[in-house]
């Protein structure tokens, strides 16, 4: 039904306080971040009453004017993917612990929707101009898959990736990067892999994996006068992590040193020998261990964590991660070669994700009365946008990531320097 009228209105109000919930926003543009964007409009299904509603906003068939939507924060759940409604719970999360995946929105595309974005594809504002109908029939299928899932919300590490995860991705993104154009880019984080590890791609731009041999970084600098880009980079990351989940205490000057010892048998690494200590590392960490390195109480230790965690996928069929205890189901690894190596690599992507996500939360009480920005998020690395009358926070920031970072600080993202705290006194 097409809320066209105050009547219809009111009737959908009173459904709507007595039930939980399905909205789903349709943005007018389909070519802009949704900060930049406007909502066409919104499709609402009622669960008690398996009633659907369409409130057209900048729709071209609006003909009412609705003045009044906080009828829709109330004490219900509301399933969405909206994260400006209150008690809400993402869509997509709830269909990511079903299928560690999220919904492809293209695969729900009716006909009109394929034909206005394959042929209009340059057209501002298309989706005001898609039949309301049509808009219908693709949200009705979206509600179609997420009713059997609502029970899901209740999933180990849900509460955190929907509470957590997201708000905090969401808050990167809106800070966006300040460019020599003097516009804001915004990022867009896509946390439906496997493991949970991000992706951060936008308007065919890469920012998880922005060139740092070309002018690419040149591009971004800090949006204050007179302030700083800096980076925090984590050291040797995965071996930290690793070594958190097994329980091993690695001492906190450099790892690589410390198995190099073990590769040469040898105290004091050359050049040469140092970097080759890290490839073997990553190496064996990556690739397998080979026998003639299992002696190696560190790798010992790790080969049996490896082989603990594939009898519990075979048995259970499915292994949960370290941190947030989300389940990773074997059914959902049909199509891939899955082997012990394999299932460890992806735990140990997981155990990023979550820690930096944890690490991202306390980052962001930190600085929520500061003007300071977190900008980026790339795995191992942190990038902030340093307002030039707090450089005395750096050390803070830098205690909050928990585990030894190094730090580089510039005018713009490439051409960055390493940063020693003792400057700071």
């Amino acid at each position: 039904m097409i809320v066209d009228s105050d009547l219809i209105l009111s009737e959908l109000k009173s459904k709507y306080k007595d039930s939980e919930n399905i909205v789903i926003p349709i943005y007018s543009d389909v070519n802009k971040h949704r900060i930049h964007n406007r909502v066409s409009l919104l499709y609402i299904y009622n669960i008690n009453t398996k009633s659907e509603y369409i409130i057209p906003i900048n729709h071209s068939d609006k003909i009412h004017n609705i003045r009044d939507l906080n009828f829709i924060n109330n004490d219900n759940k509301t399933y969405t993917y909206s994260s400006g409604i209150e008690n809400s719970v993402n869509i997509d999360a709830l269909y990511y612990f079903h299928k560690s995946t999220n919904i492809k929105e293209s695969d729900l595309y009716t006909n009109a929707h394929a034909y206005y974005y394959n042929r209009c594809w340059r057209l501002n504002n298309i989706n005001d101009i898609i039949p309301l109908l049509k808009h219908k029939e693709y949200c009705k299928k979206i509600v179609d898959i997420i009713l059997p899932l609502l029970e899901l919300c209740n999933e180990p590490g849900f509460t955190e990736y929907n509470d957590v995860l997201l708000p905090q991705l969401k808050q990167i993104e809106s800070a966006g990067l300040y460019t020599t154009d003097n516009i804001l880019e915004h990022t867009r984080y896509n946390p439906w892999s496997i493991t949970g590890r991000p992706s951060n791609a936008f308007n065919g731009i890469n920012y998880a994996a922005l060139n740092k041999d070309d002018e690419t970084r040149e591009r971004y600098i800090s949006r204050f006068d007179d302030g700083k880009l800096v980076e925090f980079d984590y050291d040797a990351y995965h071996l930290r992590l690793i070594a958190n989940i097994i329980d091993y205490k690695l001492p906190d000057t450099s790892i690589h040193a410390y198995l190099g010892k073990y590769y040469f048998d040898k105290e004091l690494l050359t050049e040469d020998e140092y970097n080759e200590s890290k490839s073997i590392t990553f190496k064996i960490l990556y690739g397998g261990i080979p026998k003639e390195f299992e002696n190696i109480p560190f790798f010992s230790e790790i080969k049996k964590y490896i082989f603990e965690v594939w009898d519990i996928y075979k048995r259970k069929g499915y292994v949960q991660t370290p941190i947030f205890k989300r389940k990773i189901y074997r059914d959902n690894l049909k199509s891939r070669d899955i082997k012990p190596q394999t299932l460890f690599n992806y735990t140990i992507q997981a155990v990023e994700t979550e820690q930096n996500i944890n690490v991202i939360k306390d980052i962001h009480t930190f600085l929520n009365d500061k003007k300071t920005k977190l900008i980026l998020y790339t795995y191992d690395a942190m990038l902030f946008d340093l307002h030039p009358s707090e450089a005395n926070i750096m050390k803070d920031i830098s205690n909050l990531m928990k585990f030894p970072v190094k730090c580089k600080t510039g005018r713009d993202y490439k051409n960055m320097k390493a940063f020693d705290f003792k400057l700071l006194g």
